[in-house]
């Protein structure tokens, strides 16, 4: 699980890094509204701290790792998705830009 986690959180990092140098600059959580409702939600280890220490009240902090491994794969789908999108926006001939411009 630990390997999942690790993996998932540097995977996720570069998929904000390409997004950023394929699209000028522009973060992929400022891109759509749903981007950033999702970085609200994600915060990045806040949701994982409330997963284990919700596991650790009912005693079982090993489902609470499975809990944030799954919770890490989700959001690296969810970042790999948006990334796809962007990138067949471009395709189509539609520039990349924050909603909050």
């Amino acid at each position: 699980m630990l390997t999942v986690i690790l993996v998932g959180y540097i995977v996720q990092r570069g998929i904000e890094g390409v997004f950023m140098r394929r699209f000028g600059g522009i973060h992929i959580h400022v891109w759509r509204p749903i981007d950033s409702w999702f970085r609200l939600i994600t915060a990045r280890r806040n949701p994982n701290m409330v997963i284990l220490v919700v596991a650790l009240m009912f005693q079982r902090p090993d489902i609470g790792l499975i809990l944030v491994a799954g919770w890490t794969v989700l959001s690296l789908l969810f970042h790999a998705v948006r990334l796809v999108q962007a990138l067949i926006e471009v395709a189509r001939g539609r520039p990349v830009v924050s909603w909050l411009a």
